[in-house]
């Protein structure tokens, strides 16, 4: 009569290459979630860029006076007559750039600009555009 031998566990060579497989599975989504962070930061920083536009359209209307809206980097300063209203800042490190001749953005009482208005968000190799159409519509892309 022939033994039968009964394997218990698992062999070396077995866990190595479990482990070598997971292991590539980890690196691969903690790539893809970092890219996924990186876009969602952007998409926040379009998202107040958007809000503060808003927010000047609605200021110069409860005001009904114009109020001018400067972009100096990462950040939005608007003005009525010369003095500064208010300010944001945008979060994560986003950097905001006018596409516009002047770099100032005027809004009537009536709170529309006075022309379409294009902006570029960039963070890091990513970018979104912002527009502000004449009638006051805010488009995030």
């Amino acid at each position: 009569m022939t033994a039968i031998k009964t394997r218990r566990g698992f062999s070396l060579l077995e866990l190595l290459v479990t482990i070598a497989i997971l292991g590539i599975l980890v690196a691969l989504s903690t790539l893809f979630l970092n890219q996924y962070i990186q876009r969602l930061r952007l998409n926040e920083a379009s998202r107040t860029l958007a809000d503060t536009l808003r927010r000047v359209s609605d200021e110069a209307i409860t005001q009904s006076r114009q109020l001018d809206l400067v972009v100096a980097g990462d950040t939005l300063i608007w003005r009525a007559d010369g003095a500064e209203i208010g300010r944001q800042v945008l979060p994560n490190g986003a950097t905001v750039s006018d596409q516009n001749p002047g770099g100032t953005i005027s809004y009537t009482g009536r709170g529309l600009p006075l022309q379409q208005v294009r902006f570029e968000i960039s963070r890091g190799s990513l970018n979104r555009q912002v527009f502000m159409l004449p009638t006051g519509m805010v488009i995030q892309q």
